[in-house]
């Protein structure tokens, strides 16, 4: 691996442990936080290549366990920081009904494997939270296995609108900010 790449890859890993650090002291804002942290795999991805891409992955999944919330650690190591890379890999197919169907299958094993290890690692009970955030929302008269069930639906089309956005910022920079970064980096 070049020392370029290695220095670059420190660099976006320096963020994203920031970016992880602030899940700790800006609770409100932790999806939003989650969804640029899942911005800077893709960009190792096309300036630098496969490994490094994994290896600010790595590096930064690490790091999670050690600034971030175990829960916040969790989403990023089983979803936000490794979808990027998946993202790219499953978009060079060309296909993009087949594309959106794997993507939506990868986000479903994500969120699965997410449920259960939350559960049974930290104990937090997200049929329960599911349940309370229903309640507050309208009185449908649920129980915690139905809003599981309501919200897991939900967020079909809401990781599809994540997914969206996420090609629209990855064009962005490919469109505007990447050449400023070349040229840094080739002084």
């Amino acid at each position: 691996m070049k020392a370029s790449s290695i220095a670059f890859g420190g660099i976006l890993t320096a963020i994203s442990l920031i970016l992880l650090y602030l899940t700790r002291l800006i609770p409100t804002n932790t999806l939003t936080l989650l969804a640029l942290l899942s911005f800077i795999p893709p960009i190792a991805l096309m300036e630098k290549g496969v490994k490094t891409a994994i290896l600010v992955y790595v590096c930064s999944s690490i790091g999670s366990l050690l600034f971030a919330p175990p829960n916040i650690s969790f989403l990023y190591i089983l979803f936000f920081g490794i979808y990027g890379i998946i993202k790219g890999f499953i978009e060079r197919m060309n296909k993009p009904f087949i594309e959106m169907i794997l993507k939506l299958v990868f986000f479903n094993i994500a969120f699965l494997i997410t449920f259960f290890l939350i559960k049974a690692i930290l104990g937090i009970d997200l049929q329960a939270i599911f349940a309370k955030l229903l309640s507050r929302l309208a009185s449908l008269g649920l129980n915690s296995t139905s809003s599981s069930i309501l919200i897991y639906l939900l967020l079909q089309p809401a990781f599809l609108i994540f997914d969206y956005a996420l090609t629209l910022l990855v064009g962005y920079y490919d469109d505007y900010i990447k050449r400023y970064i070349r040229q840094g980096f080739n002084k």
